[in-house]
């Protein structure tokens, strides 16, 4: 339900900002490169519009189509669309299954009953696309700190393994297995509570965990990651 709620809210926001947004680009596109095609579109849009005649912005665009600078403009439609572009793409990460990775390439599975620091993690990532045969992924565990306890926020890595693993086809599909050590010394993910951060914010120091994964036979590529947790190292668990 919470997911749902998220996803709603990110969408209305998506539609509220995005359409303006590429609306004010596709006005300034014309004006730029095809003038004369630009006055049909802004009739068509505020024909279009929820807005009341009245309400509708026409002197703004009549100011853009005489001459003024449309700079400011530029820079509006960009960040409007941007701004709705980021809001859907959340809604639609919002409404993702729970295990499966950021942008749906894979389904994560941890076999290992008690994640944590200081003990092997293992698992699979079942790939929801087919791949090129004998294809390479590179699967990574990496954990990132959050410090906020200055006024500007700090991003780092603090820990990274990688693998470079060979797809395996089983009967269901086609997998990654991935096993790491993760060092006692490692910081555990560090808990989240929605309800009080609302009030307090966010924690100053926050450690969190991922295993990232991408193809190796591409040039530029973005890793599609998962985030997992990582509980407090065992009691008698050896010191790295």
């Amino acid at each position: 339900m919470k997911g749902l709620a998220r996803a709603l809210f990110s969408f209305l926001i998506g539609i509220a900002l995005g359409v303006p947004g590429l609306c004010l680009l596709v006005f300034l596109c014309l004006l730029m490169w095809r003038p004369g095609l630009a006055p049909d579109w802004l009739r068509w849009v505020e024909a279009h519009s929820p807005l009341a005649p009245a309400d509708f912005p026409r002197q703004f665009f009549d100011e853009l189509s005489q001459g003024k600078s449309p700079w400011a403009a530029w820079g509006a439609a960009a960040f409007l669309s941007f701004v709705g572009y980021t809001a859907l793409r959340g809604a639609r990460e919002s409404l993702r299954p729970a295990d499966h990775s950021r942008g749906g390439a894979a389904q994560v599975v941890i076999k290992t009953e008690y994640p944590c620091v200081g003990a092997v993690l293992e698992g699979d990532l079942k790939l929801l696309e087919t791949p090129k045969p004998d294809q390479v992924f590179r699967v990574t565990l990496l954990c990132r700190h959050i410090d906020r306890a200055l006024s500007e926020e700090r991003r780092s890595s603090l820990f990274g393994q990688s693998r470079d693993v060979k797809i395996a086809q089983l009967a269901d599909g086609w997998h990654l297995p991935f096993r790491f050590e993760v060092p006692a010394d490692a910081p555990p993910s560090t808990p989240r509570d929605d309800l009080a951060e609302v009030l307090t914010g966010p924690p100053s120091d926050e450690y969190s965990w991922f295993i990232e994964f991408f193809p190796t036979d591409k040039w530029i590529v973005v890793p599609s990651k998962f985030k997992i947790t990582l509980g407090a190292a065992p009691v008698n668990a050896p010191r790295a």
